[in-house]
């Protein structure tokens, strides 16, 4: 079977491809017959927008809920739980793991299409719970990710991917709501012995709360107030540029203040997808999220016909900017 496996890779152009596997998500890693690795690609294995399972979402989303009956202490009300982490499966090579925030933790109910930055005083604290084990879980590293309202950013600690039930996410809510989700974007870079580095494409991880009053939100809400805060909180997490909870002209607006600007990943105004540089992909990412319109049985957003207009007006300046770079920085073509 093994020397099958082999052969296939083989006669697949050299490139095979071996898989990490979690609660939550999954992560492929295709590599050369030679045994270096070309991409990695991130992938929700239960990815819905409520959690009875009903309505489908994109694969780089997946909604889970706080176990446990929260209570209080000195940094507000409390919930704790542990969450799972990809786990390697296969002959990968020697690698230490990163985990990078991307977004900052966003709230939504239902009750609207819009989700909002999460309140003063609330965060999420998330840590390694296998920190120090070199034994058993190497690349695991001391440290925590508090993910607020206003993080835009956070590379994180060092994670491994040699367990399932990995990583420990715990919410303190200081103030404002409790019966809803949070959620926030983050991926994985990983780092090879042979010196190549890969990221993943952002994923949207988004909690369901058990608020005292009203019950776990993930069971107790209907399946369309479920549909309509999840949603709101992936376009949130994964296109929301000026990070106000929608995306709107405001978030087209920075992108075209930036158009070609190239920064640190996650720290650059106007990179929606989190790159390093503002482009025609960041534009794409923006009209797909576009606020009123969002396609729960596509699993597809659809912008409106005059938000197509729009961007579209928006990209021919923005190409017209980067035609203008160009022709700056080389010359202008000679004419025959």
């Amino acid at each position: 079977m093994k020397a099958f496996a082999i052969l296939s890779c083989i006669a697949l152009a050299a490139l095979c491809a071996t898989s990490a596997y979690g609660h939550g998500f999954n992560l492929s890693l295709t590599f050369e017959n030679s045994g270096n690795p070309t991409s990695i690609v991130a992938a929700s294995q239960s990815a819905y927008f409520d959690d009875q399972n009903v309505t489908a979402a994109p694969s780089n989303l997946f909604l889970e809920q706080f176990s446990g009956t929260p209570f209080s202490d000195s940094s507000g009300t409390y919930y704790s739980v542990i969450h799972g982490f990809a786990q390697t499966a296969g002959p990968w090579p020697s690698y230490t793991a990163t985990y990078n925030v991307l977004s900052p933790l966003y709230f939504a109910d239902g009750s609207s299409v819009t989700a909002a930055t999460a309140p003063a005083g609330t965060y999420l604290d998330v840590w390694d719970r296998w920190a120090g084990d070199t034994v058993g879980h190497p690349g695991a590293a001391l440290g925590d990710v508090f993910v607020n309202g206003k993080t835009s950013f956070y590379q994180g600690y060092g994670v491994s991917l040699f367990d399932a039930h990995e990583l420990e996410k715990d919410l303190y809510i200081g103030s404002g709501p409790t019966n809803g989700e949070y959620a926030f974007a983050f991926n994985i870079t990983v780092h090879f012995a042979n010196g190549i580095t890969l990221t993943t494409s952002p994923l949207v991880d988004v909690f369901a709360t058990s608020d005292p009053n009203t019950g776990a939100f993930a069971t107790n809400a209907s399946v369309a107030q479920q549909d309509n805060a999840t949603a709101a909180l992936y376009r949130a997490a994964m296109a929301d540029v000026n990070f106000d909870g929608v995306i709107n002209a405001q978030d087209l607006a920075l992108i075209s203040s930036n158009w070609l600007a190239k920064g640190g990943i996650g720290q650059l105004p106007g990179d929606a997808n989190r790159d390093g540089i503002v482009n025609v992909q960041d534009l794409a990412l923006i009209s797909s999220n576009w606020e009123p319109g969002l396609s729960l049985s596509a699993n597809v957003a659809v912008p409106e016909p005059t938000t197509i207009l729009l961007v579209l007006s928006a990209a021919s300046v923005m190409l017209a900017r980067a035609a203008m770079h160009i022709s700056r920085r080389f010359g202008s073509p000679a004419r025959s």
